[in-house]
């Protein structure tokens, strides 16, 4: 970014990791922290890799985003914050949203598999945490340390 080391309070990217390919994340994420001050808020939204793949089963036609990008999954998306620097104050997404967006598809669809998919994927998000499992988007808010 064309910008001095330790420029900015806060940074906020909404939707722009899942543009890159999986080796520049890494890249992306230590330019960020580059030009963040010590302590320093990190805002991150981007969307679940779960959910993407639960669209193309529902959906039948194969695609996971309707924008081209790529999801990151419950496990990574927090590794790739943490793995460079950053303590992670909360993180969250809105599984019960993302899944009324699904009712549409769900309700044209023929096969009993995509209620029972989407059940058994809505039963296992993990609520108590925040972060969700089968959050269309899902967010992080982290300081650079």
């Amino acid at each position: 970014m064309p910008f001095a080391s330790e420029t900015f309070d806060a940074v906020m990217a909404v939707t722009c990791l899942m543009y890159g390919t999986r080796a520049s994340t890494p890249l992306r994420i230590e330019e960020i922290r580059r030009v963040l001050r010590p302590h320093g808020v990190l805002l991150l939204l981007d969307p679940g890799y779960e959910m993407q793949r639960l669209i193309a089963t529902v959906s039948f036609g194969g695609r996971q985003s309707p924008t081209g990008g790529r999801g990151f999954s419950v496990a990574e998306y927090p590794a790739l914050v943490s793995r460079e620097g950053f303590q992670i104050h909360a993180m969250g997404g809105n599984p019960w949203l993302s899944a009324a967006l699904l009712v549409p598809g769900v309700a044209r669809s023929k096969r009993p598999l995509v209620r029972k998919l989407l059940d058994y994927n809505v039963r296992k998000d993990c609520h108590e945490t925040g972060f969700s499992r089968v959050a269309l988007h899902r967010w992080i808010c982290a300081t650079r340390q």
